[in-house]
């Protein structure tokens, strides 16, 4: 088995399939005596590997309507999301990461996650269905092509958990 065919995302018969990918990386180990930006650090990375290894090229946002800032909900509606995703493209296994972030202008919770594949726009709204919803193909310089993609998008979302593993360590 090849560390590519290990890093596939899980099944949507799995239970893990749209769980929250910061609860999934805290999950794998904690290990008391190792500094907390130590074990966020070794989150960012295996979420880069994760994301380079899946080719999750395309970064989107879903943003709710209304101002949501109750993180159990955004773990619920978007664990839902992805497997509405999943579902409405008659596929088994949907690679995606997610991290929620705070809004910038205090409107709550908004989820920013990658997908390695091209899913029609209308899709996407209907499955997500709470609000807006933004979605781009990562670009890269020339020569690069999905892998050096996957890397860029890789770093915008780690930078998001390391974010989202500060605020609920209490960094």
């Amino acid at each position: 088995m090849t560390k590519a065919t290990r890093a596939k995302a899980p099944a949507s018969s799995s239970p893990l399939a749209g769980a929250c990918l910061i609860t999934l990386l805290a999950a794998r180990r904690v290990i008391p005596s190792v500094p907390r930006r130590r074990r966020v650090v070794l989150r960012e990375a295996r979420l880069r590997r994760y994301c380079a290894a899946n080719r999750l090229n395309r970064l989107g946002t879903l943003t709710y309507a209304d101002a949501n800032h109750d993180p159990i909900p955004v773990r619920e509606h978007s664990g839902e999301f992805f497997r509405a995703l999943r579902d409405s493209l008659d596929d088994d296994a949907l690679p995606f990461a997610w991290a929620p972030e705070w809004h910038k202008t205090g409107h709550g919770l908004h989820a920013q996650s990658a997908v390695g594949r091209y899913v029609k726009p209308t899709l996407i709204v209907e499955a997500w269905g709470r609000g807006f919803v933004h979605v781009k193909l990562i670009g890269s310089p020339v020569g690069s092509g999905a892998l050096g993609e996957s890397r860029i998008a890789a770093s915008y979302l780690s930078k998001y958990v390391a974010k989202s593993s500060q605020e609920t360590e209490g960094a």
